[in-house]
């Protein structure tokens, strides 16, 4: 899905310029996995960042709208994290990076999550493997 949006006239939207959002979801080996990225398609365009992770994934991702217990945010291979319960009780991460730093806030960010089946963990190596595959080249 690929819409985009005029950030000086769309009040969801905390930045400046004309915005293109790109977000997928699916399956893969028994997880869900959700991404989503706001990116600045001009020159002045930059994304500001105002909601937490938290509340950021809970307004994006299908997989953690009803997500519980969410976790301090923490840092590893270059972006932000949570662990969280998701609704059928499987383990969850969300994720959040940034792009260049463009005006007063980012060129593109970067959000995902990922869920495994209930009684499967994530491990800190799967998250940071996580983090590191999901990136964005404008």
């Amino acid at each position: 899905m690929t819409e985009e949006i005029n950030g000086s006239s769309d009040a969801r939207f905390n930045g400046q310029g004309v915005f293109r959002n790109w977000a997928t979801f699916g399956k893969k080996g028994g997880n869900k996995l959700y991404y989503l990225v706001y990116e600045g398609i001009g020159p002045q365009s930059y994304k500001q960042v105002f909601l937490t992770l938290e509340e950021e994934i809970k307004k994006r991702s299908p997989y953690a709208k009803k997500g519980r217990d969410f976790t301090s945010p923490s840092q590893i291979s270059g972006g932000d994290y949570e662990r969280f319960i998701g609704s059928d009780n499987g383990q969850c991460v969300a994720i959040r990076k940034f792009g260049p730093t463009r005006g007063r806030g980012y060129k593109w960010v970067l959000f995902g999550s990922e869920c495994t089946p209930p009684g499967k963990g994530i491990s800190d190596q799967e998250i940071a493997r996580f983090i590191q595959a999901a990136d964005f080249r404008a």
